[in-house]
């Protein structure tokens, strides 16, 4: 006999059933906003995360363009700050064909623009086609043969910069717009006080600026200025700003002290400037208020002198102008702004003088110069003397600086340069 099976037992309870959660789907919040609000939500984003909106779906991307609207100046240039728009892109993206990118976005938006390295010349095509309203552009650029073709026209520009440049073509020059532009600034990377040739303009400049009716301000640095650019030139009525930094002037500087209307001029190392040329200046520029005089040799005590026929003249260079004496420097009355670095010749008498009598003087830069401690100490008397005293005095010598502020309480001292270890005063009440 077989054995005998034993009945499974039967249960009587009844099998659980797994019970699954599912998860409520999360309401897509952002895409429910109208184009507008997500487009003012997306201004809050960083240029390179403004560029990946594309990727993420179609309507992002119609959207997109939206973010750019308040995007009105821009710089891609290098800078030691590094605090430039070049900075805030990720280093992968700090090409020109990104730039070139960025500026087909926002370009219409864009009123100011600053363009360097690591942008080439083929980028100022982009410049031409997107950003139509420019009224602001400064480019940088080295010399490229094949540089002719991409001049950008743009018709609303009123200030214009292109440096870097050795010889500057033609095409640079025909672009520029006759009744819109108000500024122009052009300089080369070598001068004649380097060593270097200088640069220079293309044959249709003197035409070039005669057609430019409405300048205001124009700076040519380290060019050879022929006869008929600088007539030119000086025949402009509305001219109120010239620097011709490391420049040679071939015809003379005479024609110069014809600018009446002109406020401020830039003669840095500029061969010729003498006592003379400085008198006719004075005697025939009174709207004068800033002169650079830096590296002029030829300028004496008697030239500066004639600088007091000047009645607006608030700023005044003098950088390494050795044959300077302190003497004429303290009758002039309406200076705001000084700099005597490295003239040995202006010591303390003549620089007291100057801080007792000039009552609008804020800056006075000595560096290098002959004045010793006693200058610090007239400016703490003055400034206990008079009331709204305020004077940035810079000087060089450790011997000079206080040894603290219950010395000079007025005085608060910082360290603006160690390597050249010279000190800066902030006198005030």
């Amino acid at each position: 006999m077989g054995k005998r099976k034993v009945p499974q037992r039967r249960t009587t309870a009844k099998r659980r059933k797994k019970v699954i959660a599912v998860p409520e789907p999360i309401p897509d919040l952002i895409n429910n906003l109208n184009d507008d609000c997500l487009g003012r939500i997306f201004k809050y984003l960083s240029i390179a995360e403004r560029l990946m909106m594309d990727r993420v779906c179609k309507r992002w991307r119609d959207v997109s363009h939206l973010s750019w609207e308040d995007t009105k100046f821009l710089n891609f240039t290098t800078s030691v700050q590094k605090s430039t728009d070049l900075y805030r892109l990720p280093s992968e993206l700090r090409t020109n064909r990104v730039i070139g990118r960025i500026l087909k976005k926002c370009g219409h938006y864009l009123r100011r623009l600053r363009l360097g390295y690591p942008c080439q010349f083929d980028i100022l095509q982009i410049v031409e086609k997107h950003c139509d309203n420019l009224i602001r552009l400064e480019v940088n650029f080295y010399d490229r043969k094949d540089c002719v073709k991409y001049f950008p026209r743009i018709e609303k520009l009123k200030y214009y910069q292109m440096g870097a440049l050795r010889f500057f073509p033609r095409e640079a020059l025909q672009v520029l717009p006759s009744e819109s532009l108000t500024e122009i600034h052009l300089w080369t990377y070598t001068t004649d006080t380097l060593g270097y040739a200088l640069g220079s303009l293309p044959r249709i400049a003197s035409t070039t600026f005669e057609n430019l009716r409405n300048l205001s301000a124009i700076s040519l640095h380290g060019f050879d200025l022929k006869p008929d650019v600088m007539d030119v030139i000086c025949q402009k009525t509305n001219l109120q700003y010239l620097s011709l930094k490391c420049s040679r002037l071939r015809a003379g500087l005479s024609c110069l002290t014809q600018l009446k209307p002109l406020r401020s001029l830039d003669l840095t190392a500029v061969e010729g400037i003498n006592d003379l040329f400085l008198g006719e200046l004075a005697d025939n520029c009174k709207n004068l208020g800033h002169l650079n005089l830096t590296l002029c040799c030829g300028v004496t005590d008697r030239g500066i002198t004639s600088l007091r026929n000047l009645p607006l003249l608030q700023q005044l260079v003098l950088n390494h102008v050795d044959s300077v004496t302190d003497a004429p420097l303290s009758a002039l009355h309406t200076l705001k702004k000084l700099e005597c670095l490295l003239c040995k010749r202006v010591k303390d008498e003549g620089i007291v003088t100057l801080m007792k009598n000039a009552i609008s003087l804020e800056y006075l830069n000595v560096v290098f110069s002959g004045v010793t401690r006693r200058v610090l100490d007239e400016a703490h008397k003055i400034s206990h003397k008079t009331d709204n005293f305020g004077l940035v005095l810079i000087i060089n010598d450790h011997s000079q600086a206080p040894e603290g502020h219950y010395e000079y309480p007025c005085l608060a001292v910082n360290f603006t340069e160690r390597t050249h270890v010279y000190l800066e005063f902030s006198i005030s009440r």
